[in-house]
């Protein structure tokens, strides 16, 4: 049985400014780290002009990965 979407908890997606100050990095060097695939993000707005939004799973994803070396 699928659950609704409405049902859905909502979870807010970070800005990169909000996982440059997470991280202790500069957003440029998120934006970076994006580009490379090494932190997951998805782009809202039109074109390659939107910008970045990141789960938060995706950023603990990030820093388990960085503190196990994997």
């Amino acid at each position: 049985m699928t659950t609704p979407a409405a049902a859905l908890p909502l979870v807010p997606l970070l800005s990169v400014d909000a996982v440059a100050d997470l991280l202790g990095e500069s957003a440029w060097t998120v934006r970076l780290l994006i580009r490379r695939g090494d932190l997951d993000a998805h782009r809202v707005g039109r074109g390659t002009r939107g910008k970045y939004r990141v789960h938060p799973d995706a950023v603990r994803a990030f820093l388990n990965e960085r503190a196990t070396g994997h």
